[in-house]
Order: C-alpha cells, then sequence, then structure tokens
C-alpha cells in the first residue's frame, strides 16, 4: 500500500512545481515595448474567446491548449508571449523551451489590450 501513495505523492508535487514555480530569466514588459521592437516574434497564448479580434497580424495566436500541436509552425527568433496569468506564462514558457526556443520577455494582459 505504502509503495502506491509515493508515486501518487510525487506526480502531485510535481504538477504543483511545473505550475506554480515561477520560470526564472524571463523579463516582464509592457505592451508598449513590444510594440516598438521590431525582431521579436509575438505570440498570445491566451484563449481564443479572450484574445480575439484584439490584435494585428504581427500576433500569433496560439493558445497553451494548441502548443503541443502548433509550435512548430513559430520561428527560431526571440519570442515575447502574451498571457493571462503567471501559470500560463510558466506552463508555455518551460514548453516552448524545452522545445528549443529563446523566451525573451512576456506580458500579463487584458482583454482591452491592442496590439
Amino acid at each position: 500500500m505504502f509503495y502506491m501513495v509515493i508515486p501518487i505523492i510525487v506526480l502531485i508535487i510535481g504538477n504543483i512545481l511545473k505550475r506554480y514555480v515561477p520560470v526564472l530569466h524571463v523579463a516582464h514588459i509592457s505592451i508598449e515595448q513590444v510594440r516598438q521592437s521590431e525582431d521579436v516574434i509575438v505570440i498570445d497564448v491566451r484563449d481564443y474567446t479572450e484574445s480575439h479580434g484584439n490584435h494585428t497580424s504581427k500576433v500569433m495566436c496560439i493558445p497553451y491548449a494548441y502548443l503541443k500541436r502548433y509550435y512548430y509552425e513559430i520561428p527560431n527568433k526571440p519570442i515575447h508571449l502574451i498571457v493571462h496569468n503567471k501559470v500560463d506564462r510558466n506552463l508555455s514558457v518551460r514548453f516552448l523551451n524545452k522545445k528549443g526556443f529563446c523566451i525573451q520577455s512576456y506580458s500579463v494582459a487584458t482583454n482591452k489590450v491592442k496590439l
């Protein structure tokens, strides 16, 4: 019985660490600074319902739930993420770093953000 409980506890702790422990070395910058930079790819990982119609063609809209399917469409350039909250940031940055992308910065956005 004891040997069955240990793997469950390890999985729960691993999931908590992956979601809630902050990702280091990713800068938080404002949307205005993103508008001024030309050399980064902007990816909006919020849900489609939150980000629909809120930005220009400069932004790639790939919700976190679809990153596993469509990460290969992202060019290999520095990336700026637009996220809904810090959990989305942690999960997205960890996934994209694992796939070899360089996440330069992120912004926590609301529905009213225009890019």
